[in-house]
């Protein structure tokens, strides 16, 4: 099936979400759509190759920038904020329901990271058909992997430092996304750093910096609580190697909610270099998959 691509703007408070919207041609009556939820600092841009994917499968698939990020208008910049970017995928969604060539009882969510998890919120808060959650963001792990005490230090300092400059007004203090080892980012480990030129080359609207306060706003985030209330179907899409997202954090969220399921795989960048494998594309009718196995 042949795909179109166009850019649509969703207005939120103070500021104007962009949406890359990718649509399947022919195109018929109205049919299924998903909004596609970036990650924790992340960009639409990166989005696009599965978005297409859903295009071809007979889907309409909206990739969304956050307030602040991407193709997005609003300040200030790479904020990340847990509270506007649910009200940014929620005014997606509804945006995304208005369309003519949507049926607006088959609207989907699916996202990545903490995408993954404002997409679990947001469905447990309204109506859609279902939810598909790769390697969602869950709380933070205890421990991460190759993250020193020192390095744990510089990160907490950066955060302190952020939140008393988000309440005095003034600009943010923002930190690498990735960066190597022994460096204060949200991500410091060889095999994150071995991954930014891929993401370089694939986002061009992606920056590899984020406020620090971000991190603070995720502390305060309970996903699994949205997941107990979750009336939709959900797959959950665990990566077993994954330091950032414990495999038995990720698991949470699917055994919490009703109808949850979990389907593993060896490692997150497998989830991102093969979307099909990772259950991003829809099946031949048209149809988000509705789960694979605990």
């Amino acid at each position: 099936m042949d795909v179109v691509e166009e850019r649509d703007g969703v207005p939120v408070r103070d500021a104007s979400c962009s949406l890359r919207v990718a649509l399947p041609q022919p195109r018929g009556r109205p049919g299924p759509a998903v909004v596609l939820a970036p990650g924790f600092g992340g960009t639409a841009d990166r989005l696009v190759e599965i978005a297409r994917g859903f295009a071809r499968a007979g889907i309409v698939a909206a990739a969304l920038d956050y307030r602040g990020f991407g193709a997005s208008g609003g300040t200030p910049r790479q904020v990340v904020d847990v509270a506007a970017e649910q009200e940014d995928l929620r005014a997606a969604l509804e945006h995304v329901r208005a369309r003519d060539d949507v049926d607006p009882h088959r609207v989907s969510l699916w996202g990545i990271s903490l995408g993954g998890a404002l997409a679990i919120s947001v469905a447990a808060a309204g109506t859609v058909e279902r939810v598909v959650a790769e390697v969602p963001f869950n709380g933070f792990p205890r421990r991460v992997t190759g993250r020193s005490r020192a390095d744990t230090a510089r990160l907490v300092a950066a955060i302190v430092d952020d939140v008393v400059r988000g309440l005095l007004g003034v600009r943010p203090r923002t930190i690498p996304l990735i960066a190597r080892p022994g460096r204060a980012a949200v991500v410091a480990t060889p095999e994150a750093q071995s991954h930014l030129r891929r993401v370089e080359v694939s986002s061009p609207t992606w920056t590899n910096r984020v406020a620090a306060r971000g991190l603070f706003s995720m502390m305060r985030y309970r996903p699994a609580e949205d997941a107990a209330r979750l009336g939709a179907p959900l797959l959950v899409c665990v990566a077993e190697r994954d330091t950032e997202v414990p495999p038995a954090s990720a698991r949470e969220l699917a055994r919490r909610a009703v109808r949850g399921r979990s389907r593993s795989f060896e490692h997150s960048l497998r989830l991102l270099r093969r979307p099909r494998a990772a259950c991003s594309v829809a099946g031949r009718r048209g149809r988000l998959p509705a789960g694979g196995s605990r």
